[in-house]
């Protein structure tokens, strides 16, 4: 029941959909990135089906209490990363460029990392950003607030990077083009964006010597909700702009 919702099968038993969630266009294959703990996952649950949920779903087996209280862990244990699962984002929400950039921040790193990095890029995803598919080294996540180049003759709402997740090849960064970009933004207070993004942890870089930091690096488990806080907030400075 609890991996119903993810499957979207309603009508598969439990083996069914275990073999379904794991198949190549399966939700479980989609969503998590590295095979060999895809492949441990999988074989959790099918040995936890065949050899104990089948078993007691139709005999009396008669297990000892210790071996009873072993087994409940277990499904615990498997319940609990079906729960986890389900907060990962929805396969397609992210384009094919961004996947590919989160692998490569996994195999630097771990898949743990790149899990928390791939929320926080589907949340910002899910406040309306425009993401390029076809950018490779600089992945821009977009807004159209109201914008006045020097050579234009009126302000209109364009398309302004947020933040890039940058590949370096390297390092995997997230960059914000406070200097470069912001200042074009009709009423933007970005040293006040700059001093905010500071005291997340970012660091000038480059010639331009704008906002970045680095996603391969374990944080602190409430960091990139603390961050995407911080997004959503320009997010909302720049929409006023429209107002």
């Amino acid at each position: 029941e609890r991996m119903r919702p993810l499957m979207k099968k309603e009508k598969l038993t439990g083996g069914q959909m275990v073999q379904y969630g794991f198949s190549p266009e399966g939700p479980f294959t989609k969503m998590i990135a590295d095979s060999k703990e895809r492949q441990g996952f999988q074989d959790l649950l099918t040995g936890a089906f065949n050899l104990y949920r089948n078993a007691t779903a139709h005999t009396i087996v008669g297990y000892s209490g210790a071996d009873a209280r072993a087994i409940i862990g277990l499904v615990d244990l498997l319940l609990r990363r079906v729960d986890h699962l389900a907060t990962l984002p929805k396969p397609g929400i992210l384009p094919e460029n961004v996947e590919k950039t989160l692998l490569l921040i996994q195999e630097k790193s771990t898949a743990n990392i790149a899990n928390q990095v791939r929320v926080f890029l589907a949340k910002c995803a899910n406040l309306g950003m425009e993401i390029d598919a076809a950018a490779s080294t600089y992945i821009p996540f977009k807004k159209r607030p109201l914008t006045k180049r020097d050579n234009w003759k009126k302000a209109k709402p364009h398309p302004l990077a947020v933040f890039y997740l940058w590949n370096t090849g390297k390092d995997q960064l997230l960059w914000f083009p406070v200097k470069s970009y912001y200042k074009y933004v009709v009423g933007l207070n970005t040293d006040e964006i700059s001093k905010r993004l500071r005291e997340l942890g970012f660091q000038p870089i480059g010639t331009a010597q704008e906002p970045s930091i680095s996603v391969q690096p374990q944080r602190e488990k409430d960091y990139y909700d603390r961050l995407f806080a911080e997004v959503k907030q320009i997010v909302k400075e720049m929409e006023a702009t429209l107002h």
